[in-house]
């Protein structure tokens, strides 16, 4: 069986039946940036129909976690899942967002600017868990006043999916995100509704 064609597949499965329930549906790929491809390497043509069917792409470890927390991901490593990005925005109206895990502010600083320049939004989690909300930077990185519609006017994300640590109520976890200006959050349904936060 060739599961990358079968992942490939379902996720178009998933976006054609969503999308003809609710045009404004959005649906986000998480890693598998191989899929872009049809042959599933960097030298494949690109499978249009799997591009068209998502509107984003989230990428873990692009720049900064991808061995290790803190530490830099090899330039092989990058520049192979960069190579599908780039192939992905390039061939749809995909926005890239990229998700580091790094501490300390300077790598932190170093991630929203390496993205950036890549044209790419991103996250710089400081705890693998991504069970808090970072207090760096301040504000956050490309904070705007606009009013976001859709993903592709977001310019910055908050990816916030194990918030039991971090809140006891679920209105707690709520009046924390509002009081943030994050265009886009990304979070786990399942835990908000089943966790601590879920009370």
């Amino acid at each position: 069986m060739d599961f990358k064609h079968e992942m490939s597949v379902f996720v178009q499965d998933i976006s054609f039946y969503a999308k003809n329930i609710n045009p404004d549906f959005v649906v986000i790929s998480q890693n598998g940036a191989e899929l872009v491809s049809i042959t599933g390497d960097d030298e494949g043509l690109v499978n249009i129909d799997y591009v068209y069917a998502i509107d984003g792409m989230g990428q873990e470890s692009l720049n900064f976690g991808y061995n290790a927390d803190n530490e830099e991901t090899p330039v092989e490593e990058n520049r192979w899942m960069r190579t599908f990005l780039d192939m992905a925005k390039k061939n749809g109206a995909i926005e890239i967002m990229v998700t580091d895990y790094c501490s300390t502010q300077s790598k932190m600083g170093n991630s929203y600017a390496i993205n950036s320049s890549n044209g790419y939004i991103s996250f710089a989690a400081d705890h693998r868990e991504l069970d808090n909300i970072p207090n760096y930077p301040m504000p956050i990185f490309c904070e705007n006043s606009d009013v976001i519609t859709n993903l592709q006017q977001a310019s910055n994300f908050l990816y916030l999916i194990n918030p039991d640590n971090l809140f006891s109520e679920r209105q707690d976890f709520v009046d924390a995100v509002r009081n943030t200006n994050y265009d886009c959050v990304i979070m786990d349904l399942f835990s908000l509704l089943s966790g601590k936060a879920g009370k």
